[in-house]
């Protein structure tokens, strides 16, 4: 994916977490390379919808997809994105050949 600065939230809704909260709906693909983006809020694509609750982030990753941290890391903070040290190059080729083929449908 190239560079791009963050993208804005396109709209806000109204939704239920215990509680009535205002949430930015975001598109996921104007989503940026290494954008983070912290719950509660709402990513929606034309095949899914992805909902962030209060301390849950995700975070774009190079290849465009959609890395979720849940609470638990002590200081609070999203860890940048990072391929496992153990990564399978076949399967990270299959995996983007995968999306690709999506992509174009």
């Amino acid at each position: 994916m190239p560079e791009a600065p963050p993208t804005a939230p396109r709209s806000e809704r109204r939704i239920y977490l215990d509680e009535w909260v205002w949430a930015p709906v975001y598109d996921f693909d104007a989503l940026a390379p290494a954008q983070i983006i912290a719950g509660p809020t709402i990513v929606e694509s034309a095949m899914t919808t992805v909902l962030l609750r209060p301390g849950e982030h995700a975070a774009v990753t190079p290849l465009g997809w959609l890395d979720i941290g849940l609470p638990g890391r002590r200081d609070g903070q999203p860890q940048p994105w990072r391929p496992a040290p153990s990564a399978d190059p076949i399967q990270r080729k299959i995996a983007f050949s995968r999306q690709r083929r999506l992509l174009r449908a």
